[in-house]
Parts: C-alpha cells; sequence; structure tokens
C-alpha cells in the first residue's frame, strides 16, 4: 500500500496517494513509511503542523529514520522559515548517518545562505569525501569554483553535471552565470534562456538573462 501511495504521490493524485497511505496505516499502525508519505502529502496541502506532527511520531518511535529528519528539516526551514530549528534536525540525522548526501547538502546551503564559507567549505569537504560524484556534491564544487572565480573549471563540472540532468534549473544558471563571467555571451543566453523557460519566476536567471542582453 505505502508503494502504492508513492506512485499515487508522483502520479500527482494526492486524493488517491492519502487513502492508500491511510490504509497502510490502518493494516500495520507502526509503518513509518505509510507516515512519511502523509507528511509530504499534508505539507503539499500547506498543513505544515500537521505534517509535523506525523513525523514527530516516527521519530520518536525510530530516532535514526534519516528519511523522517531531513524530511523534518525541510519543512522547518522551507515551511516554518526556521533555519536554526532545520540546521538542527539535519545535524541530527548527520549523527546516525554521517553520509546523508541530504543532509550534508542542506547543512552546507544553510551556511552559504549565511555567508559562513569556511564553515561550508569544511561541510562540503565531508560531503565529497563521501559522495564524490554525487550531482548535489558536484554542483556544490561548482558554486565554490564560481565564488573562487574560477569559471572555467565552473563550466566543467556543469557541463558534466547537465549531461546526466540537462534540465536542473539551478545548474543551467550557474553555467549561464559562468560562460557570462567568461564573455561567453551567446552559450550564457542560450543556457540562462534555457532555465527561464522551464522555471519562469526564477527571479536571478531571468536578471542574469537580461544582462547578456545589454552587455
Amino acid at each position: 500500500k505505502v508503494a502504492v501511495a508513492t506512485a499515487y504521490a508522483i502520479q500527482n493524485d494526492p486524493t488517491r496517494a492519502q487513502s492508500a497511505a491511510e490504509e497502510a496505516l490502518q493494516a500495520q499502525p507502526s509503518n513509518s513509511s505509510a507516515r512519511i508519505v502523509l507528511a509530504r502529502l499534508k505539507a503539499g496541502e500547506g498543513d505544515i503542523d500537521t505534517a509535523m506532527a506525523l513525523l514527530d511520531e516516527v521519530l520518536a518511535a525510530d530516532p535514526a529514520n534519516d528519511r523522517a529528519g531531513v524530511l523534518k528539516g525541510d519543512m522547518l526551514l522551507q515551511g516554518k522559515r526556521d533555519v536554526e530549528g532545520a540546521t538542527a534536525a539535519y545535524r541530527q540525522v548527520l549523527v546516525t548517518h554521517p553520509n546523508s548526501v541530504a543532509a550534508r547538502t542542506a547543512v552546507t546551503n544553510i551556511l552559504l545562505m549565511q555567508k559562513k564559507q569556511p564553515e561550508a567549505r569544511a561541510e562540503f569537504e565531508l560531503l565529497k569525501k563521501a559522495s564524490p560524484n554525487h550531482p548535489e556534491t558536484l554542483h556544490l564544487e561548482a558554486q565554490f569554483a564560481f565564488a573562487d572565480k574560477d569559471y572555467k573549471r565552473t563550466r566543467e563540472i556543469t557541463d558534466q553535471v547537465l549531461k546526466a540532468f540537462p534540465n536542473n534549473v539551478r545548474v543551467l544558471e550557474l553555467a549561464g552565470a559562468a560562460e557570462f563571467r567568461l564573455r561567453n555571451y551567446l552559450p550564457a543566453e542560450a543556457l540562462l534562456a534555457k532555465g527561464l523557460k522551464l522555471a519562469p519566476q526564477q527571479g536571478l536567471t531571468r536578471l542574469l538573462l537580461a544582462q547578456t542582453y545589454l552587455r
């Protein structure tokens, strides 16, 4: 039933997904996977408090559940704008799952957002050691190369990621920004235009694209 619920969720059918997850819980009240699916669905509806309560139930029974821990961090960060609480949730995951890409990436991104470059780079080195070829690792490596004004290296890494994920908006934006800094305006325009088409709400992509037109 949990697999069915997940499939319905992927197909953007939340009503059937919730029904299947609830049936799974009725059949097995301790089913943590069903609670996690329900938490995602509740979050999608904007009911963050209920989603968090479901995750807390999972973590009370199994504090080392990394899926619930990471999802709790995501909800605290995105739903509650609680950066401190989210960081604590991600770090708790890293206590039992030090190689968690999701948790380590999230902590690194929060540190970057807080402009704590040395601390962010230290977290990144741990991520790179554990998962050197993961797309999230490569994206962060490209970000650091860009920060170091090594735009050629930025493009090398973003090209590697885009071969596997050609529609990744964040990577398209970073690649376009690097091409712009290299004064390769036509490739920059093509990358940024593709990113903006995929995600019209991306304000930074739109700004960078406008700059290519004004060069």
